[in-house]
């Protein structure tokens, strides 16, 4: 589940949206599988919470990183 991108699922209508959240850039280290070097990330996104007014979604990542994203556009805004 980690290696997946963070969701935001949208349930108005009667069919469920998904949209892709940003998030900071990860951070990558490389691996060797199958004699083929790999970049895997090593940044994952843990935790998102609305904030009270539904406007903003704040996420955390395991590396520490704080991310603010516009719930309406899906874009980070910058701090």
């Amino acid at each position: 589940m980690l290696e997946t991108d963070p969701l935001l699922v949208d349930l108005h209508g009667t069919t469920a949206k998904r949209y892709v959240l940003p998030t900071t850039l990860p951070t990558l280290s490389t691996t060797e599988e199958g004699g083929t070097q790999v970049k895997k990330p090593t940044e994952y996104t843990l935790v998102g919470v609305f904030d009270r007014s539904g406007k903003y979604i704040y996420t955390g990542t395991s590396r520490g990183h704080f991310n603010i994203i516009d719930a309406e556009t899906r874009e980070v805004i910058p701090i």
